[in-house]
């Protein structure tokens, strides 16, 4: 059996918290480097910046990400009911 991804780990994670967590909590959780996080959101088609964290002289602003969570019984298109 495979290892599953830091991707998927991740998609778990945050649907999970509706929310949405920094890049830093999903390291924290994950005990996972934060180039590899990273590199892997960024490649995630299902996540998205929701909003940054304000920012003040000592801290930077941080992005909050969220994952679309699909429809629990969402149908598959018919491509003939399409055309």
């Amino acid at each position: 059996m495979t290892k599953p991804s830091w991707s998927t780990k991740m998609r778990k994670l945050l649907r999970e918290e509706p929310d949405g967590m920094t890049l830093k909590e999903l390291c924290e959780m994950l005990q996972a480097p934060y180039d590899s996080l990273y590199d892997a959101i960024y490649k995630m088609p299902d996540a998205y910046i929701d909003r940054w964290t304000e920012a003040n002289q000592y801290v930077n602003s941080e992005s909050i990400w969220c994952v679309v969570i699909p429809p629990a019984h969402c149908p598959r298109p018919n491509p003939k009911e399409t055309e």
